[in-house]
């Protein structure tokens, strides 16, 4: 079955005025093949978000996880991040995983550090706490006890 013509592939294309081989070959295929050159735009700041809003959901998220999920390809989110962030994506997702930990430290104190490196995927306090220190240049513990005034005034 052919696919519908436009009106650019009515008309005759060669010198003889009958349509060339070439064209008829493309009118049999899908009407998608005969779009020629397609420019894709994405806006980088609805990517972001969105995967901010995965990786919030899943802080272990992987790139090629995420770029199934958003339907787009590896190197647009990468693109979009750097354009939007100026990082990458093992960056970006360890921003997230830093604001999360410092939002559990401060506002569940009823959370041990441990408890906390759990629920964030990491497989011991200690390893929580060393990317806690390489992030911040405190540890969990300093955190607390700095947030503690800070949460005294908010209430």
């Amino acid at each position: 079955m052919l696919a519908s013509v436009s009106t650019a592939y009515t008309k005759p294309l060669n010198t003889n005025g009958k349509i060339s081989i070439e064209t008829k070959l493309r009118l049999k295929r899908p009407r998608t093949v005969l779009c020629v050159g397609i420019f894709m735009a994405y806006n980088h700041g609805k990517i972001v978000a969105r995967l901010r809003k995965l990786l919030t959901e899943n802080i272990r998220l992987r790139l090629l996880e995420a770029s199934r999920e958003l339907g787009v390809e590896r190197h647009t989110i990468e693109k979009a991040l750097k354009e939007v962030t100026g990082c990458s994506f093992r960056d970006y997702r360890q921003r997230i995983l830093l604001d999360e930990a410092l939002r559990l430290l401060v506002q569940e104190a009823s959370l041990s550090t441990k408890q906390i490196a759990v629920h964030l995927g990491y497989g011991s306090g200690t390893a929580f706490a060393r990317f806690v220190r390489s992030q911040t240049g405190f540890t969990p513990t300093e955190l607390r006890q700095q947030a503690q005034p800070w949460s005294r005034n908010a209430s």
